[in-house]
């Protein structure tokens, strides 16, 4: 067995196996030949992409990427609500010190579970159960794929409000990913009169330069062969936005505020 590295590093275990990975050190996960880690071989499941999972050690946490085309990974933090982590998608372990990662084969579940309590020698922030991640308390960037984009325009950020509204809050009733336009009808209740083609081809440019931009392939499809469906997308976008604090609860809650006034309520 790998002996333990003498300063800060993450443990990743799959199946029997351990290693320990120190800054700047990597580990790929797949079906693939040439992956580190191979799961879904032997017995053969192609349910498993040849190239699933890469892990990337830095010092402040383990970025995560999901390299598959089409499958998604279940995040599980050992303390904090479960999410899910889209096909091409990426995000850092942190604020989580422990969590499971969950591949879905057709032969059944391949769990790889990520200890990065020895990574950081600073306390850990404390974990908010519901919500976007947070920044570490020493004020050190956050791992990629949690950060709040200051470039997006104030109109950008008012339809996703109107996105995640639904998903977050509740809608007349409900807890869905609204389609374009029912973010019409969210956004006329609040005082904006926005027809859904306008929102349909503004929230594609904001797509479109996430991915290029960003590296958030998810929510536009540079990398697929396919076409995915708008809800598809959609449902990404609002996961991407809720998770990384470009939509936070206090301000869905201000923006559904603005519908009580409306109505008179």
């Amino acid at each position: 067995m790998e002996e333990p590295a003498a300063g800060p590093h993450a443990v990743v275990r799959i199946q029997g196996r351990r290693r320990y990975l120190s800054p700047g050190e990597t580990l790929s996960i797949g079906r693939g030949s040439d992956q580190e880690w191979k799961i879904g071989q032997k017995p053969l499941d192609e349910q498993i992409s040849r190239s699933a999972l890469h892990l990337e050690c830095r010092s402040d946490g383990v970025l995560i990427t999901n390299c598959s085309l089409r499958n998604e990974v279940r995040v599980e933090p050992e303390l904090g609500t479960p999410f899910v982590l889209w096909p091409q998608g990426l995000v850092g372990s942190q604020p989580y010190a422990v969590l499971r990662l969950v591949l879905h084969g057709n032969l059944g579940l391949y769990q790889v579970h990520l200890d990065t309590s020895l990574l950081v020698s600073s306390p850990q922030p404390k974990v908010q159960t519901r919500g976007p991640h947070l920044a570490p308390e020493s004020g050190e960037p956050r791992t990629t794929g949690a950060d709040r984009l200051e470039w997006i325009s104030d109109k950008q950020r008012e339809l996703m409000f109107a996105l995640s509204l639904p998903e977050r809050l509740g809608w007349r009733g409900k807890r869905f990913v609204p389609n374009y336009g029912q973010m019409s009808l969210v956004l006329l209740e609040r005082g904006r009169d926005v027809k859904k083609n306008t929102i349909r081809n503004a929230l594609l440019a904001l797509r479109k330069r996430l991915a290029a931009d960003e590296g958030v392939w998810n929510v536009y499809p540079l990398l697929f062969d396919e076409a995915l469906s708008a809800k598809e997308f959609l449902t990404a976008l609002e996961d991407w936005a809720w998770r990384s604090g470009n939509v936070t609860e206090h301000e869905l809650e201000v923006f559904d505020a603005r519908g009580d006034r409306q109505t008179g309520s």
